[in-house]
């Protein structure tokens, strides 16, 4: 029986230093394969661990690694899913949500429906 694997990995969390100048985007990244394609994949890698692009950038034999993954048959838009959020627009959007939003309601109105309460 094949099973869906789903993982799902994180770049650019600064935490609550959401204006930090040096990471400026968060990305959140997913992928799905079944246990079939999987095995396929890691095969590149030849590793049983996880595998990190910090590692395997530093040599030739990693970086050969890296671009033989990248042109696999299997890394298709459809085994793909990301969200990228620039962090200053969502420090925006908390400030509207937490402050705004909050004193808007108390006094009538909701911003998200555009209306009166």
């Amino acid at each position: 029986m094949s099973h869906t694997t789903i993982y799902f990995d994180e770049s650019g969390n600064t935490g609550q230093d959401m204006l930090n100048k040096e990471q400026k985007v968060f990305v959140l990244a997913s992928v799905n394969y079944n246990d079939k394609e999987l095995e396929e994949i890691k095969e590149v890698f030849e590793m049983s661990d996880e595998v990190h692009f910090k590692n395997l950038k530093n040599s030739s034999t990693g970086r050969k690694k890296i671009i033989s993954f990248l042109n696999h048959k299997l890394i298709q838009e459809e085994h793909i899913i990301f969200y990228v959020a620039h962090k200053e627009f969502n420090v925006c959007g908390q400030i509207t949500d937490l402050l705004i939003e909050t004193v808007m309601f108390e006094n009538g109105f909701d911003l998200y429906r555009h209306e009166k309460i």
